[in-house]
This record gives C-alpha cells, sequence and structure tokens, in this order.
C-alpha cells in the first residue's frame, strides 16, 4: 500500500488499495464488492500480517493466571465499594458543616482507586489468559467478596440464609 497520495491515483482507488491490503491479511474474509473493484485496481503486493495476540504456551498455566487475576480483581472491586461506603459511614456522623470533600478523604479515596483499577485492569489482563466464556461468569466471584467485606469492615448485618427465610415466612 503506497504511503503518499500521488497525481494520478484518485482517493477510490487508496481506498480499494487499503481495502485489499485488509483483506488479504485477514483471514475468511470474502466480499463480492470488493472482489469485483480489486480486479481493476492494480497488485499491492505481498500481504501485510496483522499482528496477533500473544498466545501462551501452556494453556492450563494460562487459565491459573487468569484465574488469579480474575480472583484478585474481584476482591480489589468488593474492597473498594465496601471502604468507600465506610467512609461515608463514618462521615455521616459528623455534622454537614465540618465535612471535607469526597477526594480529600482518604479513606474514599483508596476505594474508589481500588475500584477503578479493578474495573479496568482486571478484566482486560484476564482476557489475555483466559477466554471470556470464562472470565465473566468467573467475575461473579465479586458478589461473595463484597459479602464477607460488608459483613467484617463495614459490619452490615446480614439476613440469615436471606431469601429462604423471606419465602418461608410467605408459605407460612
Amino acid at each position: 500500500m503506497s504511503s503518499s497520495l500521488s497525481p494520478t491515483m484518485s482517493l477510490t482507488s487508496l481506498a480499494l488499495e487499503s481495502m485489499a491490503a485488509v483483506a488479504s491479511a485477514t483471514p475468511n474474509f470474502t466480499s463480492p464488492l470488493l472482489n469485483a473493484s480489486l480486479a481493476d485496481s492494480p497488485d499491492t503486493g505481498p500481504p501485510v500480517p496483522l499482528p496477533t495476540p500473544s498466545r501462551h504456551v501452556n494453556a492450563v498455566v494460562g487459565f491459573m493466571i487468569g484465574l488469579g487475576i480474575v480472583t484478585l480483581a474481584s476482591i480489589m472491586n468488593a474492597a473498594g465499594l465496601n471502604l468507600t461506603k465506610l467512609d461515608h459511614v463514618r462521615t455521616s456522623a459528623i455534622p454537614k458543616a465540618s465535612r471535607r470533600k469526597d477526594w480529600l478523604r482518604p479513606l474514599w479515596l483508596l476505594g474508589m482507586i481500588l475500584y477503578i483499577l479493578s474495573q479496568l485492569i482486571g478484566s482486560t489482563l484476564a482476557l489475555e489468559y483466559m477466554r471470556a466464556e470464562y472470565v465473566a461468569p468467573l467475575g461473579s466471584t465479586s458478589l461473595i467478596f463484597n459479602f464477607l467485606f460488608a459483613k467484617f469492615l463495614v459490619n452490615t448485618p446480614n439476613i440469615p440464609f436471606g431469601t429462604y427465610n423471606l419465602f418461608r415466612a410467605r408459605s407460612s
């Protein structure tokens, strides 16, 4: 593909040349419109391979690394949410006139940083090591860690057996 536009080359032929380069580097790419228009365009040379993501030698090791990343991201997620909640609970006991802004309170700031990092880094890194079919359901482990952090960090009261008691109370 040429890097500059020559006086004899039109924008249409440049676009067709770009599409040809992508089509030749992309496996199983078929387009009747592109194939018909490529018959009139000049040869673009050898195909340029697209960069592929790195694959790991051992799938089991990759899965274990991905599992560790997802678990760590879930812990960071739950810790961040519960630290911000703990900060709000502590701040609510202070009169409104003497409260500081959210971003000036260290506990709130730490909680937000943990939460944002878990969202940005967790799934992105885990997808390098695991398939998305495994990453998404394993992300639900943050519910378990959220329950534990809420109980032991914020001292949130938990209902024994959860919705089981709710259904049992309605049926009797």
